[in-house]
């Protein structure tokens, strides 16, 4: 994944209007009608804000996280990242079997796993949340949101995929 795949998202879609919708209708929108199919589209599996890369030997999730602040016209939202081999998560569930069938990007899990926000990824260094807001544009949230996800989190998948090794 690269900036090539966000140019190419970007070359095949029409911007988006400013809205009154409340912001939350907005962001199941976004996730719904531009983040989910371009996700797909590049192999990723999933929908409501939660996408995995195809992967028989490891979980490599993207996780969209709403902020329990949220507020009728405004909606802040940032994304999870993870990454741990399946036969570790095996070991994790036999140990812990509440921990579930499958890891959750929004829970932190520590080693052996590969986590993090997308904004510790950005060149700030910092947590990053977006923010819709009720009769705000959308075009530059989720240009960004995009650009992050095809440029950072992505490839950030790929790599710790990768360091992470083979079983």
């Amino acid at each position: 994944m690269s900036r090539a795949d966000y140019d190419a998202w970007r070359r095949g879609r029409s911007a988006l209007d400013r809205t009154d919708d409340p912001a939350k209708d907005v962001y199941q929108r976004i996730l719904r009608d531009e983040i989910g199919p371009a996700l797909r589209a590049v192999g990723a599996r999933g929908s409501s804000g939660r996408f995995a890369m195809p992967s028989a030997t490891h979980w490599a999730q993207l996780t969209f996280q709403k902020s329990s602040w949220n507020e009728a016209d405004a909606l802040a939202f940032t994304i999870n990242l993870l990454v741990i081999r399946r036969d570790a998560w095996a070991s994790i569930v036999a140990r812990d079997p509440w921990m579930g069938k499958e890891p959750s990007a929004t829970s932190h899990i520590g080693p052996p796993a590969a986590q993090t926000r997308i904004g510790f990824l950005r060149p700030a260094g910092t947590d990053h949340w977006w923010e819709l807001t009720t009769g705000a544009p959308v075009e530059p949230v989720l240009d960004e949101v995009m650009s992050d996800i095809f440029c950072l989190a992505l490839p950030w998948l790929d790599a710790q995929t990768a360091a992470l090794g083979r079983p």
